[in-house]
């Protein structure tokens, strides 16, 4: 069994405080971003038994129509799941991460801010929405897949 484990997009609005995490704060450090991971998700799953497999949040929908795809809000949790990859790992224990961020960043700026928009919704008043649409849930997914065979997850033995 596995726990795909996905958070951090959201949890940097500070004013929001049922949704914000620290990402500066150490896994040990209660309110944490990195707190809440191990304690409410991973440690969890290693006592069940569960491969726990850790995804960073997905980059922006940003674009600069001169400077391409724009500096980034999420970085600081990346960096943080990174860090408690490594702190597991030092204690002999595997945690797989797939790095939504990269994956996304990668792909946003293959295809550029025009081709992006068709894989995001539109909100009710017709504005752009960052959310991915059913075309960009696809697609995203398609993308894990792909990172789970390439790390030769056990879960890649169940992927078509």
């Amino acid at each position: 069994d596995c726990l795909l484990i996905a958070f951090g997009l959201n949890d940097e609005h500070e004013e929001y405080d049922k949704l914000y995490s620290d990402p500066e704060g150490s896994s040990d450090t209660e309110g944490s971003f990195q707190y809440y991971l191990k304690h409410d998700y991973i440690e969890p799953a290693l006592e069940a038994g569960v491969q726990p497999v850790l995804m960073t949040p997905v980059t922006r929908n940003f674009f600069n129509k001169d400077e391409g795809h724009t500096v980034e809000t999420q970085t600081p949790y990346v960096d943080a799941i990174y860090t408690l990859v490594e702190e597991y790992a030092q204690q002999g224990i595997s945690i797989y991460c797939i790095d939504l961020f990269e994956i996304t960043e990668q792909w946003y700026e293959e295809i550029g801010a025009d081709e992006v928009q068709q894989f995001h919704g539109v909100n009710a008043e017709g504005e752009e929405d960052g959310h991915f649409n059913a075309a960009g849930a696809a697609e995203l997914a398609k993308r894990i897949a792909e990172n789970i065979r390439e790390q030769n997850m056990s879960l890649s033995a169940y992927l078509k």
